[in-house]
């Protein structure tokens, strides 16, 4: 695959999944919206969710730059999830004094996160 037509691919998927994000991120606050941080975990664990389904379900049928797997795990995905707006959130909570809450959003979203990148796992096998 033509390396423009590649960054074409994981634009327009990335695209998507940013404007998803965003629209998940403002319904979390609005529904909770003295929590933040709620709506980044939820986007973090989904992605974490989906990218170990579709890693089990289509890996192996699409290979690394494979305008597919490029499109979903690199785009869409990759913009869809944030590790540096998560670290933001946890570096507030650490500068506010909010250690309990501080060590279950890290705790909770690591263990989470894995355990639900497992389940999709098991789920795309």
């Amino acid at each position: 695959m033509h390396a423009l037509l590649q960054c074409l691919t994981v634009g327009a998927a990335g695209f998507v999944g940013a404007i998803v994000r965003f629209g998940l991120g403002t319904f979390a606050a609005h529904l909770v919206p003295d929590r933040p941080w709620l709506g980044t975990a939820v986007i973090n664990l989904t992605g974490s969710f989906v990218l170990g389904y579709f890693m089990a379900a289509f890996g192996d049928r699409f290979p690394m730059g494979h305008p597919m797997r490029l499109a979903v795990a690199t785009g869409f995905l990759g913009a869809y999830t944030t590790f540096s707006t998560f670290t933001y959130e946890a570096d507030t909570m650490l500068r506010g004094g909010q250690y309990l809450t501080l060590a279950l959003y890290v705790g909770g979203s690591v263990v989470l996160g894995i355990l639900a990148c497992g389940i999709g796992v098991a789920a795309g096998r």
